[in-house]
């Protein structure tokens, strides 16, 4: 992905680890459903806009964004590659020490960060679940004892992240601009829907008429996105990431390319019950 011209450049970025013990504590427990979860933060080394810059920014209208982005999901590709590897394994107890692992992304462009909150499935009890990360693919993952198989690796490529940048745009045009609708106790809030169908990995955003009225016509570039792992029980597993960057217009920051760098966005990006 990334088209081919002079200024592109490509660069694996060092290896990034998130690791979850069985010491940590649940985020989440209603005496049926406990949930464990750790998370890391990964920035991209980019160049943000000079103070002269982002005032031309501001004189673009781009909904629903205050401003035009300096970075565009034309700017920037961006791929994700993982090794997951379980830590725990008995010989003497085969399959007693495999864990359903999901593998979570949640991504950032320069006007928000994504943090899924949980909505209510039965607001009588109080009981919720986790809405859906950008990226948010379960495995399952063998013990120790099966060698190999106690490690999978794979790869989230230039399309995955590329709709993902797509998705984020899409979710925060819903939240911003999706009509308010009265939700009645026991329902879920339409927005939570509208939200969790756009990051769907079985919804690509050319194939979802559903939130197709929502996809802005300019797509903020991906400029960092959080990675982690959640489980339903203790364990030791642990992520590593590599980031592939293909700069394709020079917004990449080394020490031979002058610039500020791209601060990290502070304007959290949620719906549904915060967590």
């Amino acid at each position: 992905m990334g088209a081919a011209c002079s200024d592109q450049h490509d660069e694996r970025m060092d290896p990034e680890v998130v690791g979850m013990t069985k010491g940590i504590a649940p985020i989440y427990s209603d005496g049926e459903l406990t949930l464990y979860e750790v998370k890391h933060s990964l920035q991209l080394p980019l160049i943000g806009p000079s103070d002269g810059q982002l005032h031309a920014l501001y004189q673009q209208a781009t909904p629903p964004f205050d401003r035009a982005p300096f970075i565009t999901d034309q700017d920037l590709k961006v791929q994700v590659s993982f090794t997951l590897s379980n830590l725990d394994g008995d010989p003497r107890n085969p399959g007693q020490n495999d864990h359903a692992v999901d593998v979570l992304i949640d991504p950032w462009n320069e006007f928000g960060r994504y943090w899924p909150g949980m909505q209510v499935i039965d607001a009588n009890e109080g009981k919720v679940q986790p809405n859906l990360s950008g990226i948010n693919e379960r495995y399952l993952l063998p013990g120790t004892e099966n060698g190999e198989a106690s490690r999978i690796s794979g790869t989230f490529t230039f399309d995955d992240m590329d709709e993902l940048a797509i998705d984020f745009a899409t979710v925060m045009n819903i939240i911003k601009n999706f009509q308010d609708v009265p939700v009645m106790d026991g329902e879920t809030d339409p927005k939570v829907t509208y939200t969790n169908h756009a990051f769907s990995r079985a919804n690509r955003s050319y194939n979802s008429p559903l939130v197709a009225p929502y996809r802005p016509k300019v797509i903020p570039g991906l400029v960092g996105f959080d990675f982690g792992l959640r489980t339903e029980e203790p364990a030791n597993i642990a992520l590593e990431v590599f980031v592939e960057i293909v700069d394709v217009n020079g917004n990449r920051l080394t020490s031979e390319v002058a610039g500020r760098p791209m601060p990290k966005p502070d304007q959290q990006i949620t719906v549904g019950a915060a967590l």
